[in-house]
C-alpha cells in the first residue's frame, strides 16, 4: 500500500491584534507554525504597498503601529517594536503573503461592519452587545468566511458575530492557539504559559480575562 501525502493546512487569515502579539514578542516563527505554512494578510490590517520607513501615518493598521512606534524610539519597548516589525514587513513571502480581497468579499466585509449584522446576531444571540465592529477584522472575516478559511482573531465583537451567524467558520484565538502549540509540540507549556501571560498581557496589554495554566504539561485557557 502507498503512503498518501497529508492534506495541507486550511490557510489562516490573521487580524491585526494577533499578528501584533507574535510580532512584537518576537515570534513571528511560531506564528507560521501553527498556521503550517504562510500566514495570510487583508491590506486594512497590513497593505503591501505601504512599506516601512513612512512618512507619515501609515493606511494599515499594522504599519500605524509601527508609525507611533517609530516617534517613540527612547522607549525600549517601542524601539524593539519598530524594529521587529519593520523585519516582519521584509519576510514577505517567507512567513506571510497578501491577500486581495474580491468584490464579493469586500461587499461581505462591508456588510459584517454595519449595524444590520449586530442586529441578526441580536436576533439569535440576545446577550451579543458589539456597538461596532473594526474594519480589519470585518475585512479578515469576509475572507474566512467566503473562502472557508480560518479565522484567527482576538477580538471578542468579530469572534462572537462570526461565531453567531457563520458558524462554520472556524475561528481561533489567542491562548487557544498556543494551547494548540503545545499539543502539537511546537511550543513547551511552560514558555506558553509565559509568553500569554508575561509577554502578551503584561509587557504587550493584551487584555484578557483569560490565563494559560499548566498541569502535567497540558495547556489549558482559565
Amino acid at each position: 500500500m502507498s503512503a498518501t501525502n497529508p492534506l495541507p493546512p486550511t490557510p489562516c487569515v490573521v487580524d491585526t491584534v494577533v499578528l501584533a502579539m507574535f510580532v512584537d514578542a518576537g515570534r513571528p516563527d511560531l506564528l507560521q507554525a501553527l498556521a503550517g505554512g504562510l500566514v495570510f494578510l487583508t491590506p486594512t490590517v497590513l497593505d503591501p504597498a505601504q512599506l516601512p520607513p513612512f512618512a507619515g501615518p501609515s493606511l494599515s493598521e499594522f504599519g500605524r503601529g509601527l508609525y507611533d512606534a517609530e516617534q517613540q524610539l527612547g522607549d525600549p519597548l517601542l524601539a524593539r517594536r519598530a524594529q521587529r516589525r519593520t523585519v516582519f514587513y521584509g519576510s514577505a513571502g517567507m512567513i506571510w503573503q497578501p491577500v486581495a480581497l474580491s468584490v464579493g468579499e469586500v461587499r461581505l466585509a462591508r456588510y459584517l461592519a454595519s449595524p444590520a449584522t449586530r442586529q441578526a446576531a441580536r436576533v439569535i444571540d440576545p446577550t451579543f452587545r458589539a456597538l461596532r465592529i473594526d474594519p480589519g477584522e470585518a475585512e479578515c472575516a469576509a475572507v474566512a468566511i467566503n473562502r472557508g478559511w480560518r479565522l484567527w482573531s482576538d477580538d471578542q465583537a468579530i469572534v462572537t458575530l462570526v461565531r453567531t451567524l457563520y458558524p462554520s467558520c472556524v475561528v481561533e484565538r489567542l491562548c487557544g492557539l498556543l494551547v494548540r502549540g503545545v499539543s502539537e509540540g511546537l511550543i513547551g507549556c511552560a514558555a506558553a504559559a509565559h509568553l500569554y501571560n508575561a509577554v502578551f498581557k503584561s509587557e504587550l496589554r493584551l487584555w484578557s480575562r483569560l490565563t494559560l495554566d499548566c498541569q502535567d504539561g497540558n495547556a489549558t485557557c482559565r
